[in-house]
């Protein structure tokens, strides 16, 4: 059970627990604070405990304590509802944002929650068509046609780990999708799928339901056709060096031309085929610190969990378990932005399955934090 706790001064340190006369206190053994101390969310184990009138008391080091009365009620279930947002077509080579929307309707909080987006083996149906004028006039229909041909589409996606959905509260998750090329295949169906389970120790994947599937239409042969009439021959440079450096813009193909001139002024013919061809790709450095994956399954294969980011060079990375013990200390000392581990602890024994908190520090002092799942 999840408890939001909103006030004044409220200590992300503070000790929260439910008190019961001639019953064993219950201290809430995750808790998280806002960073201008409005907000307090708890966690609490409740299983095996009575239910009726507790009281809740909040403790602030050094600052006094706090009592609330708290109700138990016996009984209910967690009750997930999801709703899916998105484009409906997305172009090959791009990406585009959906939002997964989360919310608890049932009594009893809900998680972890891991939220992903498979690729489906799918048949093709009608689809409609692409159309673009230019000149010459061009259009695609090669989706218009019924036919039975299955393919899984090459999308890049990692899933997204909320550590709980509590009771009563909608939780907004944005998520990006990349359509990559594909040579033969246009129409995609993209599946939203969300696995939970309502224990802490084991997310099974038994209790996967799929909730809503959208077409993402590819126009593949749209942006090769754009791509090919609106390059224009210009002289880049005149030189007799043997190399030079050329600032491109970001998703932009160009082909590379050399032509020869002697001392009296001949000069080259053009040739039919470029000397070069390339496609300038920026790729962007993840801002702070991500983890992936995010789950860590060994039995899909993986063996290392990765953080990764602009915040990374130099940070020190601490790793604790859900009871807030600390089970690693990583760094990262070469100011680069990956950091491979191995997901042992300090004595170089494998982690058990669960919910782990990272905290990070860089050089300036600076913490981040976030969650990541180990399912063994």
């Amino acid at each position: 059970m999840t408890v939001t706790i909103n006030g004044s001064r409220l200590d992300p340190n503070a000790e929260v627990k439910l008190t019961k006369e001639g019953e064993e206190s219950i201290t809430a053994y995750l808790l998280t604070g806002s960073a201008d101390g409005t907000r307090l969310m708890a966690r609490f184990d409740l299983i095996g405990n009575k239910s009726g009138s507790w009281d809740l008391v909040i403790s602030n080091p050094g600052n006094g304590s706090d009592t609330e009365p708290f109700d138990v009620i016996e009984g209910g279930e967690a009750k997930l509802a999801m709703s899916f947002a998105g484009p409906s077509t997305i172009r090959e080579g791009r990406g585009a944002m959906f939002t997964v929307i989360l919310k608890n309707e049932g009594l009893v909080d809900l998680g972890p929650v891991i939220v992903n987006m498979t690729p489906e083996s799918v048949e093709k149906t009608r689809a409609g068509s692409y159309a673009h004028s230019g000149n010459p006039p061009y259009s695609c229909s090669k989706c218009s046609s019924q036919s039975s041909e299955q393919t899984t589409p090459p999308l890049f996606f990692s899933p997204i780990m909320i550590d709980s959905v509590p009771a009563g509260e909608e939780t907004l998750i944005p998520i990006s999708v990349i359509a990559i090329p594909s040579p033969s295949e246009d129409c995609w169906l993209v599946t939203a799928e969300v696995r939970y389970s309502l224990s802490e120790e084991m997310i099974r994947q038994e209790e996967c339901e799929k909730l809503q599937k959208y077409w993402v239409e590819l126009g593949k042969l749209i942006e090769k056709y754009q791509s090919m009439y609106t390059q224009v021959q210009t002289v880049w440079i005149t030189t007799a060096d043997t190399s030079a450096i050329f600032a491109g813009q970001d998703g932009h193909t160009y082909r590379f031309y050399s032509i020869a001139r002697d001392n009296v002024g001949n000069i080259e013919s053009a040739p039919e085929t470029p000397d070069a061809e390339t496609t300038v790709t920026v790729t962007a450095i993840q801002e702070g610190i991500a983890v992936s994956p995010n789950p860590f399954v060994p039995t899909r294969g993986h063996t290392q969990i990765s953080f990764f980011g602009a915040g990374l060079p130099y940070s020190k990375i601490k790793i604790y378990n859900k009871a807030a013990e600390l089970v690693r200390t990583l760094e990262e000392t070469e100011g680069k932005t990956r950091l491979d581990w191995d997901a042992t602890s300090d004595d170089g024994k494998k982690l058990a399955s669960g919910v782990y908190i990272w905290v990070s520090t860089d050089q300036a002092g600076k913490h981040q934090k976030g969650k990541f799942a180990i399912i063994r």
